[in-house]
């Protein structure tokens, strides 16, 4: 279960990840004639005016927002037993976006193996035919 502390990270994550695209929306229009439109910035790396400089700071921010809590998660699971690996922590992999494939290879446990678990702990859909 998620304790107060991972709550709070995760909301400063949000607040800091709302401050920076919103940083990225005010230097859009200060870029240089070389680096408008935006897309030239993506295609080419932009260049040296400060405000493609401080766009791709941004970026680089982002990922790492993105990029930290996913690898400490993913780094407890490398050397966990299978009997370790808790519900809980499959919701917030799971909220994440990691997939059951990647989980199962971190476990070095069949996918046969996890399906089974995840119905034992009914975290599999029910598919309903008509």
């Amino acid at each position: 279960m998620r304790t107060r502390a991972d709550r709070q990270s995760s909301l400063m994550m949000k607040v800091r990840r709302i401050k920076l695209l919103q940083e990225l929306d005010e230097l859009t229009p200060k870029l240089c004639n070389k680096c408008y439109p935006v897309t030239k910035v993506l295609k080419s790396g932009g260049c040296d005016c400060q405000a493609s400089l401080r766009i791709a700071g941004i970026g680089e921010e982002l990922l790492e927002l993105v990029k930290t809590p996913t690898s400490a998660l993913l780094g407890q699971l490398d050397g966990m037993k299978f009997e370790d690996f808790t519900v809980e922590l499959y919701l917030v992999l799971d909220e994440m976006g990691i997939n059951d494939k990647i989980i199962c290879s971190r476990l070095q446990i069949g996918t046969m193996r996890f399906m089974e678990w995840k119905r034992e702990n009914e975290l599999v859909r029910q598919v309903v035919t008509a």
